[in-house]
């Protein structure tokens, strides 16, 4: 049998189940009523006779037996529900509740409500719910977040985790379910990702795209997909697909704080090859967001993007989307789960202050649910008469909603950690946070104060309520932004704290950390003065002991400024040392550009054993690739066994490289036929995908330098390429696209939603209010 506790339904959804499922054990159709104050009745049915039945909902997910037997007993302007069921006089009056009820329990309502409740029979409980749920499973279907309640299918949600950390996401998805809001961005997501596989939300900060994400995600694991949260790298995406398994991939965030950051790494790259293996696996599912900004500049500066055609998967998320009544339900969902005090929601009652919120240029969920945390109201002093005033300037100061619980809500330790974090990419491990948070207060000579510990583990559990979360993957501990606007305030505040800053990157001391340094110059948020002063002072502080690839990160961003000085005897020990095995080099890049500046008489080479090590460090990248040529050219290897290596990994990179861009081809690359076939099919003309692919391999063989013993197999690479699948898909896809425009053409567009304030004010009517 079905387990529902209903506890992420608000008190509509509730009412709304409850009446059909009645109207389903009685055989007969109850009469609904638009959202407003119910006057005892929220189901109604009418004999020929004129005798009606009505029905009762009662949610009270918190306040238990107790509490709902004495609110049925309270009265308010002198009359009570018992009161109001006397003068209504229905012929049988029908009573249901989300709460376990005993036999006792119902035989007490039971005479509450004498002599108009029948029989037993009539009292409805969760026991009672659930047993008509199970014998009807379309209605579990229709609420969508009704299954959130169930115990058994959040077992199943938290076994669909590819991992811990996918784990870690999923319970933090179904905590946020219950505020969530299906609207008309929900449909069409939901159209767009059946269409392609693949789901790229972008919209502006605050708007909504991880929650809509989220909630897309869990429409997909209660199918039976896998789940799988892609923390920072495709390689692990790449690893964790299985190919006959439903999975469904999730990337929050995908290009980051910066396009520019995200084009380095060479996310694009990484991310158009998994999105073209999803399309052609229909048991797969990728679902990406990012700021719309970002994304736009990213498709503009971005080869990969653009070939890719990766804007075909975008859906744009903007407020302007949102009706009035969607806000209104935001809103309302947050109030209703909210444990804010009574008075607090009263002071948004008042006036019907709560169409300001609604109707407020600003509106956004991320507002909504910053003005309605309880804890955070509660840290940061805020009296009910304050309360109006507070919600006003969040409102009007969106940028600032941080500052307050920055500044106020934690102390300086906690801030610390914050700061590290968002310097360290928004994500840091928990032993990474942990040694740079010590190392910080060591150089910054910070002491604790009476009142105030500086023990992590004591600073971190505050930190954790509001700024950070702490996703666990199998043992380990890893710390994530609670909200990427987070990492915009904390840059914002420390731009030109230029003594804070140097003290920052000296404490995380990583490439990671360096990344970011870059980043902030190359988006003007620090200037060039203060990003060399920072390397100037991490140089200075840094050991030929450190870790190598830190120290090539470090000095290749230090050699790329005009004029600094750096000791270049330290530089010949570094690379040296990497000759002479003593550590191996995963940035390829940065090495050769160091290499290059001396040449290779100065350096003392007994063997090739440490090229072996920067092959296998490199990831069928163009770039690293071609570093990796010009470096055999420079050290003027002649080896058969390393020679075979590197063209083993060009062949493997040019195959890959081959098999995306042959999916990447669209209907307008390619000539059709002008009539279709028997089949109803418009075919690709003869020769023409095979044309593209020796065009497409010509590009790719270009891209590649040139070394002595160079050894590629074209027919090899060139016969991974499935024409045949190709052109069936082309010729599918130009057959349906051509049928979507003839319907789109006689298609009447014409139609009207209700969207009235009325609509507005009978919904927050209804609010449950002491």
């Amino acid at each position: 049998m079905s387990d529902y506790d209903f506890s992420t339904l608000n008190d509509e959804e509730f009412e709304d189940l409850s009446i059909e499922l009645i109207s389903i054990d009685k055989g007969q159709r109850f009469e609904t009523f638009k959202a407003g104050r119910d006057g005892g009745i929220d189901g109604r049915f009418i004999y020929d006779d004129g005798n009606t039945e009505i029905i009762q909902c009662k949610h009270y997910l918190g306040t238990g037996y107790s509490g709902l037997i004495s609110s049925l007993k309270t009265k308010k302007n002198n009359i009570n529900e018992i009161d109001k069921v006397n003068n209504l006089n229905p012929f049988k009056y029908i009573f249901t509740t989300s709460l376990s009820l005993s036999a006792k329990n119902k035989k007490e309502i039971k005479d509450l409500f004498h002599p108009h409740i029948k029989n037993e029979n009539d009292i409805y409980g969760k026991k009672d719910l659930n047993s008509i749920l199970s014998s009807n499973p379309e209605i579990e279907k229709k609420y969508y977040k009704l299954w959130l309640s169930s115990t058994t299918v959040l077992d199943r949600i938290i076994n669909s985790a590819l991992e811990n950390r996918s784990e870690s996401l999923l319970e933090d998805m179904k905590e946020k379910a219950k505020y969530y809001v299906i609207t008309n961005n929900h449909k069409e997501a939901i159209e767009k990702i059946e269409s392609t596989n693949i789901l790229i939300i972008a919209g502006e900060a605050g708007i909504g795209k991880s929650t809509l994400a989220d909630n897309i995600c869990l429409h997909y694991i209660k199918e039976g997909f896998k789940f799988y949260d892609i923390e920072d790298s495709m390689n692990d995406a790449h690893s964790a697909y299985k190919k006959d398994v439903k999975q469904i991939f999730y990337f929050d965030d995908f290009l980051g704080a910066t396009y520019l950051n995200a084009i380095e790494n060479k996310t694009d790259s990484s991310v158009m090859k998994f999105i073209n293996k999803i399309k052609k696996d229909n048991n797969k599912r990728f679902i990406l967001t990012t700021r719309t900004n970002i994304f736009n500049q990213g498709i503009e500066l971005s080869d990969k993007f653009k070939s890719g055609k990766i804007q075909k998967n975008e859906f744009i998320l903007k407020i302007q989307s949102l009706k009035n009544i969607d806000k209104a339900r935001i809103l309302y969902n947050h109030l209703f789960f909210s444990q804010l005090n009574y008075k607090f929601r009263e002071e948004l009652f008042f006036e019907k202050r709560y169409r300001n919120i609604i109707n407020h240029n600003n509106f956004n969920p991320r507002l909504i649910e910053f003005i309605t945390d309880e804890e955070r109201i509660s840290d940061e002093n805020i009296e009910v008469k304050d309360y109006w005033k507070y919600v006003k300037e969040k409102l009007s100061n969106p940028k600032d909603i941080w500052e307050n619980s920055f500044d106020e809500g934690i102390n300086e330790f906690g801030r610390i950690l914050i700061v590290l974090t968002v310097l360290n990419g928004n994500r840091i491990k928990e032993e990474v946070l942990i040694d740079s948070y010590n190392r910080y207060i060591e150089l910054a000579n910070i002491q604790s104060v009476s009142h105030q510990s500086k023990d992590f583990n004591t600073v971190i559990k505050k930190v954790v309520r509001y700024f950070l979360n702490r996703n666990k993957f199998f043992s380990d501990n890893n710390y994530t932004l609670f909200n990427p606007s987070i990492a915009d305030f904390v840059l914002n505040r420390y731009s030109k704290e230029e003594k804070k800053l140097k003290l920052y990157f000296r404490a995380l001391q990583n490439n990671t950390s360096l990344s970011v340094l870059s980043s902030l110059k190359r988006n003007q948020i620090i200037n060039t003065t203060l990003y060399s002063s920072i390397l100037e002072e991490l140089l200075k502080n840094s050991n030929v002991s450190d870790n190598t690839n830190y120290l090539i990160s470090l000095y290749d961003k230090c050699i790329r400024i005009k004029d600094f000085n750096i000791d270049i005897k330290l530089l010949h020990k570094l690379v040296q040392g990497v000759i002479n095995g003593n550590s191996n080099v995963t940035l390829v890049e940065e090495f050769y550009s160091i290499v290059n500046l001396f040449d290779v008489d100065d350096f003392n080479i007994d063997n090739f054993d440490f090229f072996d090590n920067i092959i296998f460090a490199i990831d069928k990248d163009i770039d690293e690739i071609n570093c990796a040529i010009n470096l055999y050219n420079y050290f003027n290897i002649d080896d058969s066994s390393i020679a075979s290596e590197l063209n083993y990994l060009i062949s493997e990179y040019m195959k890959e490289e081959l098999i995306n861009d042959a999916d990447s081809i669209y209907e307008h690359d390619v000539d059709f036929e002008e009539s279709m076939n028997e089949e109803g099919q418009f075919e690709v003309v003869n020769d023409s995908v095979e044309d593209l692919i020796d065009s497409l391999y010509e590009d790719i063989e270009n891209r590649i330098e040139y070394f002595n013993n160079i050894d590629i197999d074209e027919y090899d690479i060139k016969s991974s390429i499935e024409i045949d699948d190709i052109k069936s898909r082309l010729s599918s896809d130009y057959t349906y696209d051509k049928y979507q425009n003839y319907v789109n053409d006689n298609e009447d567009t014409n139609y009207s939603t209700s969207n009235s304030l009325d609509d507005i004010d009978d919904l927050f009517e209804r609010f449950p209010r002491v």
